[in-house]
């Protein structure tokens, strides 16, 4: 793989950076979701107060992402979270899901399951997990997204709304 990638869709530029910037930053959804193994999960959620509603849970939206948000009157957003920057937890506040497939690795486990939108049709998501001790099929987790790797898009344009 070169130093540098150029991302294009439909013939114009998306991004340019080297692959380690494009994962981390990615200027848009298109460049979140071509990006990575699996891909990075990326659901639209209302949002509300500078919180995205995940489950019954407000996930706290980092502030540049709530006051573009507000600015542009959004009333929702995209939410990314690669698989490996969600934590099993049973902290109060992760949000609740089931586990509907375990996808055995080795090292690793994607653990396949839905989370419920507000107003919507449930999502599905990937979690990457310890593929020695990872949950069982049916088992319920509460998840927790490691917020400096969280992503907010605008769902109208696609575009990054966080600097981080």
């Amino acid at each position: 793989m070169g130093d540098r990638i150029a991302v294009l869709k439909d013939g114009l530029l998306m991004q340019v950076g080297t692959p380690q910037e494009l994962y981390d930053t990615p200027n848009n959804v298109f460049v979140a979701g071509f990006i990575g193994s699996p891909a990075m999960n990326l659901l639209e959620a209302p949002v509300a107060e500078g919180a995205i509603q995940l489950g019954d849970r407000a996930v706290p939206l980092p502030a540049d992402a709530a006051e573009a948000l507000a600015k542009a009157g959004r009333t929702s957003a995209v939410l990314g979270m690669r698989p490996e920057d969600l934590r099993v937890t049973d902290s109060e506040t992760s949000f609740p899901v089931e586990v509907q497939i375990v996808e055995g690795l080795g090292a690793d486990a994607y653990v396949y399951t839905e989370l419920a939108i507000p107003g919507g049709e449930p999502q599905d998501i990937v979690v990457r997990t310890d593929g020695r001790m990872h949950p069982a099929r049916g088992q319920r987790l509460g998840l927790e997204v490691v917020e400096k790797h969280l992503h907010v898009f605008d769902p109208e344009t696609g575009d990054r709304l966080t600097t981080a």
